[in-house]
């Protein structure tokens, strides 16, 4: 992948979604080796989604219960390199409109689903129920 696969410096907080939307896939091979990474949800996944970028991501349960729902990209066995290589080409060789066409399901459901705006509810609600109130 000489050529074809870039790890790029840190950037500007203001300058991250265009620099996400630059890749064609962004990759998230978290290990699961504490708790806290086998039940994340990283940020770097709302980016790509809200970037329309096609994801690869391990397959632990806070990636599994966004990635295949949304169909926003594919899930592999972070352990098993051969797997990310298999994901990461599975998506390349869709070409530039599959990519598109997956990324543009992760771009919906950010619009849709995925935004502060409409999990407002969703997070007052576990709120007053924490709480033993209502909102």
């Amino acid at each position: 992948y000489r050529g074809r696969v870039f790890v790029l410096p840190a950037v500007q907080p203001e300058d991250l979604l265009a620099w996400t939307a630059s890749a064609d896939v962004m990759a998230m091979p978290i290990q699961p080796t504490t708790p806290n990474h086998r039940f994340t949800t990283p940020q770097k996944l709302w980016e790509a989604m809200a970037a329309g970028v096609p994801v690869v991501a391990s397959d632990l349960p806070g990636f599994r219960s966004i990635v295949p729902v949304v169909d926003c990209g594919v899930l592999v066995d972070p352990t098993d390199a051969a797997a990310v290589r298999a994901g990461l080409r599975s998506l390349l060789d869709l070409g530039a409109d599959g990519l598109r066409l997956v990324g543009d399901r992760g771009l919906a459901a950010a619009h849709e689903t995925y935004n502060w705006e409409a999990q407002f509810e969703v997070l007052d609600g576990v709120y007053a129920g924490l709480l033993g109130g209502s909102s």
